[in-house]
């Protein structure tokens, strides 16, 4: 079993950052809460790292179905997109919700994980057609 979903495609970074907060739109993402790791460890650490963004998405029934039975639910909760550029344009990766919400034994987690993985699925396919068309 693959624990993420992976596309490349071969628009710009900053293409594929605004390309992939719109097409999750469509999967119910409530917004997006991003990170700027190169900027973070530049400044945290005075460390050169190349451009790389984490962008936590929110699906709030989602999240509201899952955390109404288990309140340390959460801490599995995999909601993080990873957006770094690679030699032939830009990744768009996403953990698999199915392989992180497997510990806990409750099918309303496996039912909510199975919905979010579909809907991750489609929105890394939309966003890697996206990142071919995109100018940048």
């Amino acid at each position: 079993m693959c624990d993420y979903s992976c596309a490349i495609g071969s628009g710009t970074f900053m293409g594929a950052l605004r390309l992939e907060r719109q097409e999750s739109q469509p999967e119910g993402v409530g917004g997006f809460t991003e990170m700027d790791v190169q900027a973070k460890l530049a400044k945290r650490l005075e460390a050169d790292f190349r451009p790389y963004r984490l962008l936590a998405a929110c699906n709030p029934p989602f999240v509201c179905r899952v955390l109404q039975p288990e309140r340390r639910i959460g801490t599995l909760l995999s909601s993080t997109v990873v957006v770094p550029p690679i030699h032939a344009g830009v990744e768009i990766a996403a953990a698999d919700p199915v392989v992180s919400m497997a510990a806990p034994d409750h099918p309303e987690f496996m039912m909510v994980a199975e919905q979010v993985r579909e809907n991750r699925q489609a929105a890394v396919r939309r966003g890697e057609a996206a990142a071919h068309r995109s100018p940048g």
